[in-house]
């Protein structure tokens, strides 16, 4: 580059050599630039440790219990209760803490994010609802299974999954009956056939009689109590079979799965108020005693005022099939069995045929199959709320992260939105490992009881796709790794074929003055015209790449160490005069100096005059070098006395600019 600049710089004055040089400066710069762009995308060819990976499982497939048989059932039951626990844990460590947290890389995406609204309306009829606004809704948007589960496949072979969860705070005031019987609190929102209620609690006074009466701590510390209840829809009607109640008129929703969770203290001491609606904390203290040997005390407490408050939510779902655009291949908003019955026709499929390749595993289609493997994620396990609250009980709400001993740390005022956003976290956490659990499989013979294997190549080619992030493997790009491959090969190839390419071409008339140009312009080429220029004699392969001589050649003359020259090999050298070191000068050869600048140095093709005259015109012979390079000037003189052959070198000053350029000539003296 800095040679091209003084190059410029040189030419400046010539406009035309300026701009002939510039195509050639330019590639080679769009060539530099081009080689650098690449080498910062080659780092991108292989990945560092730490990077994504496929999984390879032996027992890809997905659980279905047979409740028809109760011991394969039974033996379920722990495997479920771990993938609840672990969900939990993730979700309090990479969902609620720090994102660079120990064992928050286990899935492709530390975390699912949505939606989410305190501000929402009532999700039922504003009669049963504690407040008509300030409710919680809580929306995952459309999740994409590639980008958020790691199910890897192109963006036209994927399944968009969307949940929908809408809580609120259930008004009791006419949905409640005491029983005089025993004093108890029956809650009607729906009723267990025969049953007319779905939960019956203990009033406050009996579930705090260890501390208002005995006046001692129990033994083992209180947790609150926590009970839920699933009514599913489908076909747009209450469905019995796969629900836990049957809801109310008031709470029920054809277009939505519904969840009722109902909480009471259970000894569970406040030692705040709290104006939570969910909670119905007293704002009133309690003098509570503790009675340990002689030693008599008494403290404040705050306790529930009602023996039991509910939380209703609705649970929608939607599924699309990516393969169409935007939302034109997704089925309805609806309940998960509504949602899927009208998504199957976007998977060429039925319902039947849906729950069919759930049961057994088997399914050719690829696109039905596609649906199968993320739609059984959900039937598999239950990831909803209530199944949340089944297995974990009081622990799947954040505010028994400051319960100790039985007395309940401070709660803000929204505390259920918190505890419901904890909910709906940990089923996205158990949605998220369930996918790699469906790709590996489980190992137990007790378990697999119950377990479904992918048997259909449509399948096992889903199973063979689930992305994880492992610290043990590295990925690399197949189509990078063989694009530079390919690249490199065809420029080595071109740098290889190009010369005899040119050869060719020269060889049947083509180009024949570019070639020759090319070849002569060579690094040994170059040093072969300098020795033959000065009768080294006979030299071959004068248009291959090595030209060849019979004969040593002469070497330099290095009396003038600022000057090398060649050795003449028909000259006789001297020691230089002592008036001239600059050079060695031969015998009986040495030029006229002249005294004064004007006066003719010598003869020229028997013309006095200092001008060359050409087809193109008069070009002035201008002495540059005359002060430092003499050595030139008096070569010229050399050949115009006859001491070299004129013949041979002397250029016929008689030819046209273009003779000039075609046979290298150079029609202004130096």
């Amino acid at each position: 580059m800095d040679l091209f600049i003084r190059q410029l710089w040189a030419n400046r004055r010539n406009t035309r050599g300026s701009l002939q040089s510039l195509p050639t400066a330019l590639l080679a710069i769009l060539i530099v630039a081009a080689f650098t762009i690449a080498g910062g995308f080659s780092a991108q060819i292989s990945s560092s440790v730490g990077a994504e990976a496929l999984l390879k499982g032996k027992n890809c497939g997905t659980l279905y219990p047979n409740f028809s048989n109760p011991d394969s059932y039974y033996a379920s039951l722990p495997y479920v209760a771990e993938v609840f626990s672990n969900a939990a844990n993730y979700v309090q460590q990479c969902y609620l803490g720090e994102s660079n947290a120990v064992g928050c890389n286990r899935f492709i995406k530390q975390r699912l994010s949505g939606n989410v609204d305190f501000a929402a309306a009532c999700p039922f009829s504003d009669t049963i609802c504690r407040s008509k606004s300030g409710n919680t809704l809580l929306d995952t948007g459309y999740v994409d299974s590639h980008e958020a589960f790691g199910l890897n496949a192109p963006r036209d072979r994927r399944v968009l999954w969307r949940n929908v969860l809408h809580c609120a705070p259930l008004a009791t005031a006419g949905f409640t009956k005491t029983n005089s019987s025993d004093n108890a609190t029956e809650y009607y929102y729906g009723n267990h056939d025969p049953i007319p209620y779905i939960y019956k609690a203990d009033s406050v006074a009996s579930q705090y009689e260890r501390v208002l009466v005995d006046l001692s701590y129990p033994e083992t510390h209180a947790e609150l109590n926590l009970e839920a209840f699933r009514a599913a829809v489908d076909k747009r009607t209450f469905d019995p079979l796969s629900s836990s109640f049957e809801p109310i008129d008031l709470l029920l929703r054809t277009d939505a799965d519904v969840h009722v969770i109902l909480l009471s203290g259970n000894g569970v001491l406040f030692l705040e108020p709290t104006s939570d609606e969910w909670y119905r904390v007293s704002s009133t203290p309690s003098n509570i005693g503790e009675v340990l040997g002689d030693d008599a005390r008494t403290y404040q407490r705050y306790l529930p005022t009602e023996p039991a408050s509910a939380l209703g939510c609705t649970d929608q779902y939607q599924f699309c099939n990516s393969a169409l655009k935007g939302t034109t291949g997704c089925g309805p908003l609806a309940s998960l069995r509504d949602a899927l019955r009208g998504a199957v026709p976007f998977f060429n499929a039925s319902y039947d045929e849906l729950i069919t390749g759930i049961k057994s595993g088997v399914e050719e289609s690829s696109d039905l199959a596609r649906l199968i493997y993320m739609s059984s994620r959900i039937f598999g396990i239950d990831k909803t709320i209530t199944g949340i609250v089944a297995h974990l009980g009081s622990s799947a709400l954040l505010s028994q992260r400051t319960l100790s001993q039985g007395d309940q740390g401070p709660i803000p005022s929204n505390q259920w939105q918190l505890d419901v956003s904890y909910l709906w976290n940990i089923t996205l956490a158990v949605m998220q490992a369930s996918f790699v659990d469906t790709a590996y499989g489980p190992t137990d013979s007790d378990i697999l009881q119950s377990w479904v294997n992918f048997t259909s190549p449509a399948l096992t080619d889903l199973c063979s796709s689930q992305i994880i992030q492992s610290t043990a493997y590295g990925s690399f790009s197949m189509f990078g790794l063989l694009f530079t491959f390919i690249v490199g090969v065809l420029v080595v190839l071109v740098s290889y074929l190009l010369e005899p390419i040119s050869t060719y071409l020269f060889k049947r008339g083509y180009s024949q003055y570019a070639h020759l140009e090319w070849v002569a312009n060579g690094t040994l080429q170059l040093q072969r015209l300098a020795y033959e220029e000065q009768g080294t004699g006979a030299w071959s392969k004068c248009i291959d790449n090595i030209p060849t001589h019979d004969k040593l050649l002469r070497p330099l003359d290095i009396t003038d160490l600022e000057h090398p020259v060649l050795r003449l090999p028909h000259k006789e050298y001297a020691k230089p005069p002592p008036d001239d070191t600059s050079r060695v000068l031969p015998y009986g050869n040495a030029p006229e100096r002249q005294d004064s600048e004007g006066e003719n140095r010598g003869s020229r093709d028997s013309g006095d005059s200092d001008t060359i005259s050409t087809a193109r015109g008069t070009i002035e012979a201008v002495d540059t070098c005359a002060t430092k390079d003499t050595t030139h000037a008096e070569n010229i003189e050399d050949r115009q006395a006859g001491n070299v052959r004129s013949d041979a070198y002397a250029p016929n000053l008689e030819h046209s600019h273009d003779d000039d350029v075609m046979q290298g000539h150079k029609v202004s003296l130096q």
